[in-house]
């Protein structure tokens, strides 16, 4: 699956626990008094009674402070987590991978190779919490 916001969606809703579609947080002022939503942290203006015209869905796949995000998330539920960017061994692609250990030595990992390390996490990711897309 392609970086953009069909992934963003479906991380949010997969690994981040939003429901798809989910409309903004707890809306308070940022320093310059413009709305500001407590979950995405974008100021916007009321429209129609509403905050914002888009359901609150950060840049999971493209931005690596939103994807990093995914990783403490997942590292609250217990996994660890690596990344190699660029990984020689993969022609250069970002490698990740989460872990965690199971009741034995057998755990659970996912990994993913992709372009770019905000891709790759969300594809880890979605592997982790055992959600399968296509490439």
């Amino acid at each position: 699956m392609k970086a953009g916001r069909e992934l963003d969606a479906l991380v949010a809703e997969k690994v981040m626990g939003f429901p798809y579609g989910q409309q903004h947080g707890e809306i308070g002022e940022n320093s310059s008094g413009s709305p500001f939503c407590s979950i995405c942290k974008v100021a916007g203006s009321w429209r129609d009674g509403d905050l914002f015209s888009e359901p609150c869905i950060q840049h999971y796949s493209t931005d690596i402070a939103d994807a990093w995000q995914v990783v403490e998330k997942l590292r609250e539920q217990g996994f660890n987590f690596g990344i190699q960017h660029p990984c020689r061994r993969h022609g250069g692609q970002a490698f990740v991978y989460f872990h965690r250990y199971g009741g034995s030595t057998i755990g659970h990992q996912s990994t993913a190779l992709a372009d770019t390390g905000p891709r790759a996490i969300c594809l880890a990711a979605l592997k982790a919490v055992c959600v399968e897309v296509a490439k």
